[in-house]
């Protein structure tokens, strides 16, 4: 804790036995930052270690952790982050590809970052076939759908061959809880096309320290006659 103030001593308040006492109000620092281990394994070099991956019936690339994801449809997609990423096919049987990871969101909250890429080809080889939907989701525990973090509609009739894309979502609507963060693909029609997914640098970082006045009195407040101690308590993301 730096910036602390030092003992101050005031003259009573006009016709009150206190005083009104101000100060500027103390600040905090980590040296190692306010970054948080929530997400395990968000790189994926230690393969899927810490997530669960459900792939539709039969895919055609099940998820899998490597240091290229190619389906041979695309060029190939490369890690973003260190050696490894994690990605499928984005095709298969009718279904639904789901890699997901439990995890506890700090009591001071803070953002849930992940990059993506994604290719499809719902032109060429598509015929009479639907949209297909990819979404990053927070469940309960339950897998009841809390909030979608990112929606993308794969339109039937259009071909796209995607870049990397760095993506935030603040989480500070769950702290203190426990959340399932998903990564879901929808796949409406049988092998209607062929399509690539990668993904990698998934991670959280929480919020700045919380300070919080423990004697009940704050700067601005009328203090009585006498002497009160003032407790500023910081806690990192760690708790």
């Amino acid at each position: 804790i730096a910036n602390t103030p030092a003992d101050i001593s005031v003259n009573n308040d006009l016709g009150i036995c206190g005083a009104a006492v101000t100060w500027t109000l103390p600040t905090a620092s980590d040296n190692c930052g306010f970054d948080s281990q929530v997400i395990q394994n968000g790189s994926f070099e230690s393969g899927l270690t810490a997530w669960t991956a459900i792939n539709n019936p039969n895919p055609l690339s099940p998820w899998t952790a490597a240091p290229i994801i190619d389906t041979g449809f695309f060029p190939a997609i490369s890690p973003i982050d260190e050696n490894f990423l994690a990605g499928n096919g984005f095709d298969g049987d009718t279904g639904t590809a789901i890699l997901y990871q439990d995890v506890n969101i700090p009591a001071n909250g803070g953002t849930l970052t992940w990059d993506d890429q994604l290719d499809y080809d719902l032109l060429n080889f598509c015929n009479g076939c639907s949209s297909r939907i990819y979404e990053v989701q927070i469940r309960d525990l339950s897998n009841n759908v809390l909030a979608t973090a990112k929606s993308v509609t794969a339109l039937a009739g259009t071909s796209v061959d995607g870049d990397w894309i760095s993506n935030s979502y603040n989480m500070n609507a769950f702290s203190g809880q426990n959340v399932r963060i998903v990564f879901v693909q929808n796949i409406p029609d049988d092998y209607s096309g062929p399509g690539a997914f990668g993904l990698d640098n998934v991670s959280f970082v929480g919020d700045s320290l919380i300070q919080t006045d423990s004697s009940g009195l704050s700067s601005g407040d009328v203090f009585p006659v006498g002497t009160t101690t003032v407790v500023y308590t910081s806690t990192d993301i760690h708790n």
